[in-house]
């Protein structure tokens, strides 16, 4: 001590060295460490003891403190300012490497406000330092993670969340055991959380703790899993009794916070509120009163600015369900301005907050009677599915990503009907159709678009391949944000004027969404027409529900034989009910506004209605709609006018014919398919190359490679016929549509449409006006979330102008006739492919019209009427 009784730098080196000597040798006591901190930082900087002295409790700390693990790790970042200037030392880059990353994993726990593009470059930089150390690489490996899940828990990236396991068994190297079944049970809690499903919560929850305490991982791992088991046992308890006790002395629980905000405190308190509105769906008022309470408590409390958001959300929840239980206005205001205030603190649109905050908005005015404004916030919450599929790390992980974006498309459109205003109504509904098809294209048309935009930088950083980086697609989506409100605005649907002009590109005179009814409401069908104002046709029976005539048709497609053999009658009899249900649902009504003319119409089917034959709807009187109108398909009218603004390609005799490969067994052998290819090649396309079985002497097999170089060859043509099988294929991990063709010399015989869309887009100014599909199963939807994603529209949406593509495996003599008949009045008589594909239907409905001339015996024996023979083919596109 000197004079004044402050004890003397020397002292206070004795003290610190005293401390550190006893977590050496293993007794971490958490008070002691944190005045050690103290203590240390009254030491001068220029005295070499204090670097040295912070290292070494760093290395202690990380070597001996397991069981204090969740106090220790916050005071690294203190610990490892104090040890600045680095003391010498050959393991010390290492050890501050180490606890440097166990500090990042320790910070990016919940929503902070972090810089994640330098906290994932630092990550990096952890990950290579400690490569050598599996004891310190650990905690690098888990800081890298943890910033991929806090950018996915960000902007809602589900690909990455749930792909946690996938990502964790590189660290099985690491460690004695295996941790595959622990983070599984954590992952699958996640996914039950989400869905509200609080006794599976507590099922995955307690499974998870049971699996840790029989399975340790390892020192490193058991440490970082440590607060969560700590915090599981917690929460499930509190879930399971529906009480708040067991955490209340957590959310009591002292604790150091460098900023003097208790996140941890926040995130509790939430939790709390959310097992009392027992996730929403509560419904004894005194329960919401006090839940009410805490969400006060927590917003006066104060937060950081990520957490401060989700507690404002909690309390105007809590606002509204009072509103909805006591049936009162009281609390709308504030309800309205607290929404307001969290609005104001998230990053927009890329926030998990965004549509859940619009939704309660939309839900006041709608309680006030203002259909329209709460239809406008609807559409704004909706702008939230569309940047999820766009930063989406890959496509299969959008799945839970837009899996509610219909319903809510659905549910805002209805809004804005009851307000009369249809046009606004078409917008909306727009915004929940074809998503990752969209973003798909998006993604590859991107470079394009920022340079456009000014952003030259991000457009170099994109197209050199850094596409997968979170940080970037976040930069990326939040300039496409800022393009919002001008002409062709990519991330928001076109408005009615720029519909009408695709309309008239594409010769079609309506674009019509038909909206199947459910809970009580009607079907609907959404009209935009060439001219006149939008309208509306209420369909009250065009409902997908059980024991109806369309349920009973779906279950018999989806055991309608993947191969092209003969259709079996239950199939035949389900096709042929469906027809007289299709003109009653919807197409009778749809048709009688246009009863002067044959129209061309443009579908947008919803759900299920997608897979519906609409050109085969059958009027009482015998008279399929095709014979009254001329019908196309399409994604949705954000990728109708990007393919009706593409330049034409005018037909030629040159392109490739796929005939029959050799599939090695995987596809039975389709005979009439190579006679059906080699005579359209002969009348139609001279001049085009043929690959597969049955053609002229010396023609390649059609593998993979094949195909894949033809697709990615500027000059090799710009018609594709593919007289192949096309294969649908569900499994755990997915459902796949894919080419079926030759293997090549790496054993591959599958082109799906994923890699589909991305050859193309390597190529983009590959000119392909029209592809062909005589495959089964082209127009099937490979995500049952997003309707339109198939191996038809994938052509389509990667820049293929037009595109015919089947329903249903269709006897492969009848496709054979009906794909002759279609090249003969494209090619011979000029007609539109849209036309073409119409007349050839008509000549297969009435075997009394004439047949070409110079059409083979052989095809023409097999031209029939029967609807399963001519409906399955539909045409998308120019």
């Amino acid at each position: 001590m000197d004079d004044s009784g402050a004890m003397t730098t020397e002292a206070v080196l004795a003290r610190c060295s005293h401390t550190l000597g006893r977590v050496e040798v293993g007794e971490v006591d958490v008070a002691a460490v944190a005045e050690f901190i103290v203590d240390l930082r009254r030491v001068p900087e220029e005295r070499p003891e204090r670097a040295r002295l912070a290292a070494g409790m760093v290395g202690a700390l990380v070597e001996r403190s397991r069981a204090a693990w969740t106090r220790v790790v916050p005071m690294f970042g203190d610990l490892l300012a104090l040890a600045d200037p680095p003391p010498p030392g050959p393991e010390w880059p290492v050890v501050r490497a180490g606890a440097r990353a166990a500090y990042l994993a320790h910070c990016l726990m919940g929503l902070p406000d972090l810089d994640l593009v330098a906290a994932e470059r630092e990550a990096a930089e952890l990950v290579a330092t400690t490569a050598g150390s599996p004891r310190h690489h650990v905690f690098a490996v888990l800081a890298q993670e943890a910033v991929k899940q806090s950018a996915a828990t960000r902007d809602g990236d589900e690909s990455v969340r749930l792909g946690s396991l996938d990502r964790l068994t590189a660290l099985l190297t690491l460690s004695d055991n295996d941790p595959r079944e622990l983070i599984g049970h954590l992952q699958a809690s996640l996914v039950a959380n989400q869905s509200s499903d609080g006794a599976d919560v507590v099922r995955q929850l307690q499974m998870f703790t049971e699996a840790h305490g029989q399975n340790p991982i390892g020192d490193g791992m058991q440490a970082m899993f440590a607060e969560t088991v700590a915090k599981v046992e917690t929460l499930a308890t509190a879930i399971e009794t529906r009480s708040t006790a067991r955490i209340q002395a957590e959310i009591d629980r002292p604790r150091i916070a460098s900023d003097g905000v208790d996140d941890d405190s926040v995130a509790a308190k939430i939790a709390t509120t959310a097992m009392l509105f027992r996730f929403q769906q509560e419904t004894d008022l005194g329960r919401v009163e006090q839940a009410l309470d805490e969400c006060r408590e927590m917003v006066a409390a104060g937060q950081s600015r990520s957490v401060r958001p989700f507690a404002l959300a909690a309390l105007a929840f809590g606002l509204l369900r009072r509103v909805e239980l006591a049936d009162t206005a009281d609390g709308l205001v504030e309800a309205q301005a607290v929404l307001l205030d969290a609005k104001a603190l998230i990053n927009g649109p890329q926030s998990p907050l965004w549509p859940m905050i619009n939704d309660m908005l939309s839900y006041l005015d709608r309680y006030r009677g203002d259909h329209g404004a709460a239809a406008e916030s609807g559409v704004e919450g909706q702008l939230r599915y569309v940047v999820r599929a766009l930063l989406e790390s890959d496509t299969a992980g959008a799945k839970v990503a837009i899996a509610d974006a219909v319903g809510g498309a659905v549910k805002y459109a209805r809004g804005f009907l009851l307000a009369d205003r249809v046009e606004d109504a078409l917008r909306v509904l727009d915004t929940g159709r074809g998503l990752m098809l969209f973003a798909e294209v998006l993604r590859h048309d991107l470079p394009d678009r920022l340079t456009a935009a000014g952003r030259i930088d991000l457009a170099r950083r994109w197209a050199a391949g850094e596409g997968e980086s979170p940080a970037l697609r976040d930069e990326v989506v939040t300039a496409l944000l800022g393009l919002t409100g001008l002409p062709g605005d990519p991330l928001r649907p076109p408005a009615l004027t720029e519909i009408t002009a695709a309309l008239r590109a594409t010769e079609a005179d309506a674009f019509v969404y038909l909206v199947p009814g459910g809970a009580g409401l009607p079907g609907l069908a959404v009209v935009a027409p060439t001219e006149g104002p939008p309208r509306f046709v209420v369909l009250p029976d065009l409902h997908v529900a059980a024991d109806t005539e369309v349920e009973r048709y779906l279950v018999a497609l989806a055991n309608r034989s993947r191969e092209l053999g003969p259709v079996d009658g239950e199939f035949a009899d389900r096709v042929d009910t469906l027809c007289d249900w299709a003109w009653r649902a919807a197409i009778g009504p749809l048709l009688e506004s246009f009863a002067t003319r044959v129209p061309h119409l443009v579908l947008v089917p919803m759900g299920d209605l997608a897979r519906v034959p609409w050109q085969a709807a059958r009027r009482p009187d015998g008279t399929h709609a095709v014979e009254l109108a001329a019908f196309s398909l399409a994604v949705s009218a954000r990728l109708f006018c990007l393919a009706a603004a593409r330049t034409p390609v005018q037909p030629s005799s040159s392109g490739l014919i796929v005939a029959d490969p050799d599939t090695g067994g995987a596809g039975a052998p389709l005979v009439a398919a190579r006679r059906e290819a080699h005579e359209v090649r002969q009348a139609f396309y001279r001049d085009a190359r043929y690959i597969g079985r049955g053609g002229p002497t010396g023609s390649d097999a059609g593998t993979v490679a094949q195909v894949r170089a033809w697709l990615t060859d500027r000059d090799a043509g710009s018609m594709l016929h593919l007289a192949c099988h096309g294969t649908f294929t569900t499994d755990p991990d997915g459902t796949t549509a894919s080419l079926l063709l030759a293997p090549d010399e790496s054993g591959a015989r599958e082109l799906t449409a994923d890699q589909i869309v991305r050859l193309l887009a390597s190529v983009p100014e590959r000119e392909l006006g029209l592809v062909v599909m005589a495959a089964c199963h082209t127009g099937r939807s490979i995500h049952g979330y997003d309707e339109a994603y198939s191996l038809g529209t994938a052509f389509l949406a990667a820049g293929a102008r037009t595109v015919l593509s089947t329903q249903w495996a269709i006897p492969d003599e009848s496709t054979s006739s009906l794909m002759y008949l279609f090249h003969h009045f494209h090619r011979e008589k000029g007609l539109a492919p849209w036309r073409a594909l119409r007349a050839a239907q008509l000549r297969m409905l009435d075997p009394s019209l004439p047949l070409p001339e110079h059409m083979p015996d052989a095809l023409r024996v097999a031209a029939d009427n029967h609807v399963v023979s001519w409906a399955g083919f539909v045409h998308s596109g120019q």
